[in-house]
Parts: structure tokens; sequence; C-alpha cells
């Protein structure tokens, strides 16, 4: 994810003055690094939910 973020600090991506094909580039890449880390975050927010008692089987990431 730390690598996404520092790509789509880009001056192209932040302006919106990227290609087309750059821009769907940026868009997969920031996809990629959510993916990548939503186990971490789901188990983070998990123990974090547990330790206020709140318990759940399953966190994820709502995409929407």
């Amino acid at each position: 994810m730390m690598d996404a973020v520092g790509i789509t600090q880009h001056h192209d991506a932040i302006t919106g003055t990227a290609r087309e094909h750059v821009s769907k580039d940026y868009d997969r890449i920031v996809f990629e690094g959510i993916e990548n880390s939503q186990a971490g975050y789901s188990s983070l927010i998990a123990d974090l939910a547990a330790s206020a008692g709140v318990s759940s089987d399953s966190w994820q990431w709502c995409q929407r």
C-alpha cells in the first residue's frame, strides 16, 4: 500500500493530467494495494474491536 500511495502522489495523478492508460494504471495500483492490505487491516480491526468488547468472525473492507 505504501508503494501505491507514493506512486499516486505523482503530479499527474493528483492533478488528473495523466493520459487515460496511465490513470487506469494508477487505479490498478491502488486497487491491488488495498487488496493486498485487506487481511492485515482486518486483523488489526478485529483486535481493536475485541479490546472494546465487540466480536465478529470476519472483518472486511467494503470496496463501495
